[in-house]
């Protein structure tokens, strides 16, 4: 093989691995560097906290939150045509456009009536599945706090991690993804 051949092949590798690492970079800067996490806050810990642990106990593990926001218990259900979908966060997505019969409704916590916040406000379950059908997703949630264990620095996108209580303030679900805004 000619010298300037293997010139050109070494220098191909060299700039292929330069822009491999400034990617790697870009994606833990984007990903990790606008998270801030409240003081005291380890994955590890985050990870290993049970379902029913006392609020205080979390707070220990955890440190002090960054923030809080009070939310309804209740069932929640996802509506929407064939090929609709529920994403790892929640969002309802409807690939044809066609949001006529989607929508995402929250219950009372026996799942039987609709709570007064949307527009089918104090409709039965037979009512809404009526109109919109049988839902493509349910979830039961018990949480009437959430504590914010990080927050966005910059953006709006961030690793959330918050941790729902129940009204007993024990520890009812965790939410743990990679929130884009």
């Amino acid at each position: 093989m000619k010298k300037s051949h293997r010139n050109l092949i070494g220098f191909i590798i060299t700039t292929n691995a330069i822009a491999i690492c400034g990617f790697a970079l870009l994606f833990i800067l984007f990903t990790n560097g606008w998270t801030r996490y409240s003081s005291g806050y380890s994955e590890s810990a985050f990870q290993s906290l049970p379902v029913g642990m006392a609020r205080e106990a979390v707070i220990r593990k955890l440190g002090e939150p960054l923030g809080s926001h009070e939310v309804t218990a209740g069932v929640i259900r996802w509506y929407g045509p064939t090929g609709a979908y529920v994403d790892e966060i929640g969002a309802l997505s409807v690939p044809s456009g066609d949001y006529t019969n989607a929508a995402i409704i929250q219950f009372d916590l026996d799942g039987q009536r609709v709570l007064p916040f949307n527009s089918f406000s104090g409709q039965s379950v037979d009512e809404v599945q009526a109109k919109l059908g049988k839902p493509i997703k349910e979830e039961v949630r018990r949480s009437v706090v959430f504590l914010h264990f990080t927050e966005s620095r910059g953006d709006g996108s961030y690793k959330r991690r918050w941790i729902g209580f129940d009204p007993d303030n024990k520890l009812a679900e965790k939410e743990s993804y990679f929130w884009r805004d």
